[in-house]
């Protein structure tokens, strides 16, 4: 059997992934959205980064050894001192970050003790990944849709007109 796959094809299977990317960034969004929010709002202050921990983490998965590598961000707000943990991934390794080096935390005003690093680095990778691919993603596909459009209305016309 000779399947022709036509541009409504095409267009129908271009907006299910627009719907899948589209996702991905609400999902990137909503992980970072409470720390973005109050970065926008201005609740931030000066931390320090300090006192590096790496545990070494068996994965059962694959059965590899890796280290799980964090550090502890001190920070105070309105007097009041706060630490929290922050996952340095490999950038210590690296020595991209270093002890003493100063961050900033983004924090929500009725609990500071929440707060979150909002430096590059730092900041919970996931959320940014999530966005960026998402949006690289919507952007690809937003730019195919009117050429999609247009041929898939052609065949349709075409087919109307026999």
């Amino acid at each position: 059997m000779d399947y022709h796959y036509t541009a409504q094809h095409k267009l129908r299977h271009l907006l299910i992934g627009m719907l899948i990317t589209s996702a991905l960034v609400v999902s990137g969004l909503a992980l970072g959205a409470n720390a973005i929010v109050q970065w926008l709002a201005g609740h931030t202050t000066q931390g320090v980064l300090g006192n590096f921990h790496s545990e070494v983490v068996y994965n059962t998965y694959d059965h590899k050894r890796s280290n799980h590598n964090t550090a502890t961000a001190s920070y105070s707000v309105e007097g009041a001192e706060y630490q929290i943990e922050v996952n340095t991934h490999l950038y210590k390794e690296f020595d991209l970050i270093q002890a003493g080096q100063r961050v900033t935390i983004a924090y929500p005003p009725s609990a500071p003790a929440q707060g979150k690093v909002m430096d590059g680095l730092l900041f919970d990778p996931l959320a940014p990944f999530l966005v960026a691919m998402g949006g690289l993603g919507l952007v690809l596909q937003l730019l195919q849709l009117p050429f999609l459009w247009r041929k898939a209305r052609a065949e349709a016309d075409a087919e109307q007109n026999g």
